[in-house]
């Protein structure tokens, strides 16, 4: 039996479920250009932030992505010890899709950026960890933002702005944990002898 109905919409009794059934005359929602979208580029952002939750849980670490607006960086992973947590932040901002890949050669990659990321990372009191996912190949690769520009000086002044990437020995994988240990602990170590 039918209740209600108007130009659009019916409200139908079916096997003793109400359904709404929605009549269609053009569009539900018109294209009025105030809609909201959800652009292929997000949708690849979220899987690269997939890819890093993913990859930081299988090192029994914790990830916690920013909430809007995630200036600078896209997350955070706290690192454990064993069960526990310990307090210690590696800062991540998280890039995704082929074409953050240039000048792709059998062994590296340049991820270029702009001048005013790399010295708002290079100024952080954290650590911080560009990933650069790849979603042909379906990995992600990772440096440590602060010691390449301390290798690389003259890149935040001078262009390009790239970073290179060994695709080998940057893969970041659930073996990647050590390191990024290790890594905390190193910057530790350098803001106690300031």
């Amino acid at each position: 039996s039918i209740v209600r109905t108007d130009s659009s919409m019916t409200l139908v009794r079916h096997k003793e479920l109400w359904q709404l059934q929605v009549v269609a005359k053009g569009s539900l929602f018109p294209n009025t250009g105030h809609m909201p979208t959800d652009t292929q580029e997000a949708e690849m952002g979220r899987k690269g932030i997939r890819f890093i939750a993913d990859t930081v849980e299988g090192m029994h670490f914790i990830w916690r992505e920013m909430l809007p607006p995630d200036v600078g960086y896209d997350g955070q992973i706290e690192l454990k010890e064993g069960d526990s947590p310990t307090g210690q932040f590696i800062f991540v901002q998280s890039k995704a899709g082929r074409s953050y890949l240039r000048n792709i050669k059998a062994h590296s990659f340049d991820f270029y950026s702009d001048a005013n990321h790399l010295a708002y990372w290079k100024s952080c009191l954290n650590a911080v960890i560009l990933v650069v996912y790849d979603p042909d190949e379906k990995v992600g690769y990772w440096k440590h933002v602060q010691a390449y520009l301390r290798q690389h000086p003259g890149i935040i002044e001078k262009a390009p702005h790239k970073i290179t990437f060994d695709r080998k020995k940057d893969l970041f994988t659930n073996g990647s944990a050590d390191a990024l240990r290790t890594l905390f602990y190193r910057g530790q170590a350098e803001q106690e002898d300031k």
